[in-house]
């Protein structure tokens, strides 16, 4: 019941994540609630999810996608890191900070990550909100939640504006989950 009041006037429920399933072709995706994807991709070997989020604001609300996985670890201190593009005029890189567990290994490894040739170049094209990388309770968490595949509506004036995923940019966002994974890779738990 409560969930109902939280939810802005005018969202549909599903309805981003419809129209951003067309900006992804060629992946397979299936549906695990009205609100949330699971999407594979062939050959890949590994899944990610996709969800999505509204936020209300004054007279309208914006709804986004959020991808996002999961994968279990073996370490166990909690960790969570925050990537962002650096640069103050123009994306000269990437910048991180960290949120929680500072220490000097960690660190490095941050420093090592974001001189990532191949991890920048996917992150020069891509345009986010938050992109944060976590470590908590066994599992390493990725959220990557880029501006467009977001739709926003108004009340007044009366609009609906759906902000495509071009093929660049959904191309890109794939290869940033896919990197990502690849650095967590040597501290994933076996199966």
């Amino acid at each position: 019941m409560w969930s109902f009041w939280k939810q802005p006037a005018g969202y549909r429920p599903g309805a981003t994540l419809a129209r951003l399933v067309r900006d992804l072709p060629g992946l397979q995706v299936t549906a695990l609630a009205v609100d949330h994807l699971q999407v594979g991709q062939e050959g890949q070997g590994w899944t990610f999810e996709i969800r999505e989020r509204s936020q209300a604001l004054f007279l309208m609300h914006l709804v986004t996608c959020r991808f996002q996985w999961q994968r279990p670890t073996c370490a166990g201190t909690p960790v969570r890191i925050r990537l962002r593009h650096s640069g103050w005029w123009r994306r000269t890189g990437l910048a991180f900070r960290i949120l929680a567990g500072r220490d000097p290994a960690l660190e490095r490894w941050c420093a090592d990550l974001v001189r990532d040739p191949a991890l920048i170049e996917a992150l020069q094209v891509l345009d986010f909100r938050e992109l944060e990388l976590e470590r908590r309770q066994g599992q390493w968490r990725l959220v990557l939640e880029p501006y467009a595949a977001s739709e926003v509506v108004s009340r007044f004036p009366a609009y609906r504006r759906y902000l495509r995923l071009p093929p660049d940019q959904a191309q890109a966002a794939l290869q940033v989950l896919a990197r990502l994974q690849a650095w967590i890779a040597p501290e994933v738990a076996p199966h």
